[in-house]
């Protein structure tokens, strides 16, 4: 069951400034337990474009499709996608609203409002961002880690004979996208075009 959380939270990201439209990618992996044994998951890249708003925060959406989430267990991945009623709800959607690139650069994890929609359970959660890495050549990224219970989302973790799934689930998301060279790039092309032409 953890599967399907995770995937949904996160389009996130900062741009470089003036741009209306940031593209990027997030990789979700989560990790969960039993009464058998622990054991975790994951889904491919999914795409993500967040649009700027006037006021520079960025909001962007993302639908996950639950046949992606896979934990290396075929009958697993059925009775996850059973729980999930993948055929009435076939992706778990997320959106955030707002973000921006200066809260992600602080030093300290950042809160982020998340909306997480699983089946037609609509949450929303706090969940820190950080890690913020930036590189010369305008790339991103950060991380999201957080909890979820499916009772929150409606949801019974499925059971088979004796094993039993717990409730708590750990997410980890790893978001990526460009914005733009950093601030003190354009500040050091700057100062070399003025050496040059003085």
């Amino acid at each position: 069951m953890k599967w399907i959380v995770l995937m949904l939270t996160v389009a996130i990201a900062g741009a470089p400034a003036g741009a209306a439209e940031l593209h990027g990618t997030i990789q979700v992996r989560f990790a969960a337990s039993s009464t058998l044994h622990d054991f975790d998951g994951v889904a491919p890249p999914v795409d993500y474009v967040a649009k700027q708003e006037p006021d520079g925060g960025w909001n962007a959406s993302i639908a996950v499709p639950v046949d992606l989430l896979d934990t290396g267990n075929a009958l697993r991945d059925s009775n996850m996608r059973k729980m999930l009623d993948a055929e009435h709800y076939p992706t778990i959607g997320g959106s955030l609203h707002g973000v921006r690139v200066e809260t992600l650069r602080a030093a300290e994890p950042t809160p982020l409002e998340i909306e997480l929609t699983i089946r037609d359970v609509t949450r929303r959660l706090q969940v820190p961002a950080s890690n913020w890495r930036e590189s010369a050549d305008g790339k991103a990224t950060f991380e999201l880690s957080f909890e979820i219970s499916l009772h929150q989302f409606g949801l019974e973790p499925p059971s088979i004979l004796f094993v039993e799934v717990a409730d708590g689930v750990h997410v980890d998301i790893r978001v990526s996208g460009s914005i733009g060279p950093p601030a003190h790039a354009d500040r050091s092309a700057e100062t070399v075009e003025e050496e040059t032409s003085g």
